[in-house]
């Protein structure tokens, strides 16, 4: 090989390897700034982003302030009942009605006949009860003769005792009689076959459960009579609004049918079971009803809060910025541009979302700036650089 081919070879290699120096050199320069640009840091509750990424997932910041507000709870509900105050009229023995003396929303006092019942058995029990009578007051005085006979050694001890004894039995059938015919409304000194059913109570006859002429048999209902001096309005209190409802705590009563009139009662119960289809417990709110005007079944609202009670104050955040990791909730905090702390937030008032924001009791100071859009996506890169990537 001659010397010019010789000098041409070296003169390309050293070429080619300073081409390959300088493309080393260029490309590790290169990746060092890409990885910069992409760079991600996780420590704890923190991550760190450059600004590439921050630039890319759109970012944006809220600054938090305290904020009053009016802690009113609106509960759906109707008028019922208190069952102690309630009490029905009913037969032990068949028969047809002859006669209702009220209708019903008609006030009726204690003591007052209300029903009339024709039956025939009546006849059968009261024949029962005078021939129970009738055998008491014989064996009394055959009691009293046989002692007359013994004191004049004409009978024996025994004879004395039998006699008693015979007496004493007739007595307790003839009580037995009576008490029967008491429970059934019947006079034992009576004549006919109808029964007379007087109210138990002073009240308003709120169901008439039968009607004159129907045959009716043993052990009916025929009535309600109910002190509506003071009804129950009944509601379902929903999960988010358990934290708001104690009870004494006073409630403003709005009812659909007196849209101009309102009642004021206050929280007597609240139920110690949730309904897991509606995720409900169930409140009782009582009310006065002196008027008269609270009817059974009628359809409302109870107002608990409002204007006239004291205001609360709280931190109140988007609803977009509140994320769960795991069972916590709580929201991203911007410590500086590319620095965000996931904070976990009390859970009192989480889930009273008002106009599409939450207020939050604990957790957050004034002046922090949480994270509003892009919140998901730091979310994701936590957890993506805790966990490793799972692709």
């Amino acid at each position: 090989m001659n010397r010019a081919k010789l000098y041409l070879i070296i003169s390309l290699s050293v070429v080619i390897v300073f081409i390959l120096i300088f493309k080393m050199n260029f490309s590790g320069d290169f990746e060092s700034k890409d990885e910069r640009e992409e760079s991600i840091e996780v420590e704890g509750n923190r991550i760190r982003i450059s600004d590439k990424i921050r630039n890319q997932l759109y970012i944006t910041t809220q600054e938090v302030d305290w904020t009053s507000f009016s802690n009113t709870v609106l509960l759906n509900g109707e008028i019922t009942v208190d069952p102690d105050s309630t009490q029905s009229i009913g037969t032990r023995l068949p028969g047809r009605i002859v006669q209702f003396k009220k209708k019903e929303g008609d006030w009726v006092k204690k003591g007052e006949v209300l029903i009339v019942l024709d039956s025939p058995e009546v006849a059968k029990l009261r024949s029962k009860y005078n021939a129970s009578l009738s055998k008491f007051k014989s064996s009394e005085k055959n009691a009293l003769r046989v002692k007359n006979l013994s004191s004049m050694k004409l009978a024996s001890d025994q004879e004395v005792r039998n006699a008693i004894t015979e007496a004493k039995n007739w007595e307790m059938e003839l009580i037995s009689d009576r008490e029967s015919m008491r429970l059934m409304n019947i006079n034992p000194s009576g004549s006919g076959t109808q029964i007379y059913f007087s109210s138990p109570m002073s009240g308003t006859l709120t169901h008439r459960l039968k009607a004159p002429g129907d045959i009716v048999s043993e052990h009916t209902n025929l009535a309600i009579i109910s002190n509506l001096s003071q009804v129950w309005f009944e509601a379902r209190v929903f999960e988010k609004d358990l934290s708001r409802i104690q009870l004494g705590r006073q409630a403003k009563i709005m009812i659909n049918a007196y849209p101009n009139e309102t009642w004021l009662g206050s929280v007597s119960f609240i139920g110690s079971g949730l309904d897991r289809e509606n995720r409900s417990v169930a409140a009782r709110i009582t009310i006065p009803n002196k008027e008269g005007k609270l009817k059974l079944g009628l359809f409302g609202k109870a107002i608990l809060g409002g204007e006239d009670e004291s205001l609360e104050k709280a931190i109140f955040i988007p609803e977009n910025s509140l994320l769960q990791i795991e069972s916590n909730k709580g929201v991203f905090v911007a410590l500086s541009d590319l620095e965000f702390e996931w904070r976990i937030l009390g859970d009192e008032s989480l889930q009273n979302i008002q106009n599409g924001k939450i207020p939050v009791l604990n957790g957050l100071k004034q002046g922090e700036l949480i994270v509003t859009n892009g919140a998901f996506a730091l979310k994701s890169l936590m957890l993506k650089s805790t966990f490793g990537d799972t692709d």
